[in-house]
């Protein structure tokens, strides 16, 4: 389904792409009745902290699979963020999304696409944790098929490079953590 400003996906209106990636697309949309801006992507994911991107509902629209994300207003990437920080600050953010993993990992998920683009800086500067989209755990693992390497290269852990899926945990999200520190301190 090609998706076009203005087009209605269930009780969404879409306004407009907000951007795109491996496993899908995210769209400013409107909620019809509530009139609230959420953020759409093709995942699932249910968590709830405050340096994690809330999820308004999930469900199949118009035949495809969606998540409708709360709108991170002012949003910009940590990449985009790294750019104009100072050093403290760019380490201060690395912090906020290490609290935000540590939540991810108590529910019993890897996030497994911890990167930059993966984490938005909301307009109170705060790191927000989104794009659950290759999200594993004991409950998920038929949302990527069996062998198949899935992340980002340059923050894969090696267990995620060898496709050594029964040793992902959380050690792997803390690999990529520590990609993102060190771009934080270079």
């Amino acid at each position: 389904m090609n998706l076009q400003p203005g087009s209605v996906l269930g009780p969404y209106r879409i306004d407009v792409e907000l951007g795109r990636g491996a496993m899908g697309a995210v769209f400013r949309a409107r909620h019809l009745e509530a009139q609230r801006d959420v953020r759409e992507a093709e995942v699932v994911a249910g968590l709830r902290h405050p340096g994690i991107v809330g999820v308004h509902e999930a469900g199949v629209f118009g035949g495809l699979p969606c998540i409708a994300y709360e709108l991170v207003e002012g949003g910009r990437t940590l990449e985009e963020a790294f750019a104009e920080l100072l050093l403290i600050e760019r380490v201060e953010l690395v912090v906020e999304v290490a609290a935000a993993l540590a939540h991810v990992h108590e529910a019993g998920l890897v996030h497994r696409d911890v990167k930059p683009g993966n984490v938005l800086i909301d307009d109170q500067g705060r790191a927000r944790l989104t794009d659950f989209g290759l999200v594993g755990g004991e409950d998920l693992e038929r949302l990527t098929r069996t062998g198949g390497l899935v992340g980002t290269p340059a923050y894969m852990a090696p267990e995620q490079i060898e496709c050594e899926r029964e040793a992902i945990g959380p050690h792997t999200d803390v690999w990529a953590l520590g990609v993102l520190l060190y771009e934080a301190l270079t």
